[in-house]
């Protein structure tokens, strides 16, 4: 897989993941973009990472195949717009101009689909470092305050609040 096209899958996966994270199923029918999908998973940290810096929760994958109309495409493009070429390559880069044609001619894609990412998504909760046990409490400042409560005058002792 060329460099450029994985950066461009990235960058459209971290875009439905958006949407997903809304609440909007995702039919997974390009099959370049899911090749890198599973790549990414493959690395379950670093998926995770990506994911979080993508959306702020962890997308679960869904092995769900179906066909038909691909649902998640008007929000796609309210938020985006038009889906682009890397869209319609199959696994080997190559491009579907029957599936692209057919987008371009009636603005909907019907396709296949083996996954789907669902709008289950995942918090992450990230530990918090322990805290270190809390210092001994320091003894209480002298006060300012005679033996009735009235404050001392500090200007009589040059501001020490101590009188002679």
């Amino acid at each position: 897989m060329r460099i450029e096209l994985q950066v461009e899958a990235q960058d459209e996966l971290r875009k439905v993941f958006q949407l997903a994270c809304r609440g909007i199923q995702i039919e997974m029918f390009s099959e370049f973009i899911d090749e890198e999908w599973h790549r990414l998973m493959g690395d379950e940290k670093g998926y995770e990472r990506f994911c979080v810096e993508a959306c702020g929760y962890v997308v679960p994958h869904s092995e769900e195949s179906g066909s038909g109309v691909v649902t998640f495409l008007e929000a796609y493009e309210n938020e985006f717009g038009k889906f682009p070429q890397i869209w319609f390559l199959d696994r080997a880069g190559q491009t579907n101009s029957d599936l692209r044609d057919q987008y371009i001619r009636t603005g909907e894609v019907r396709a296949s689909w083996k996954c789907t990412a669902t709008h289950n998504c995942i918090a992450v909760i990230t530990p918090t470092p322990k805290q270190s046990p809390k210092a001994p409490v320091d003894q209480p400042a002298k006060s300012k305050n005679n033996q009735n409560g009235v404050p001392k005058d500090d200007r009589a002792t040059g501001g020490s609040g101590e009188s002679d």
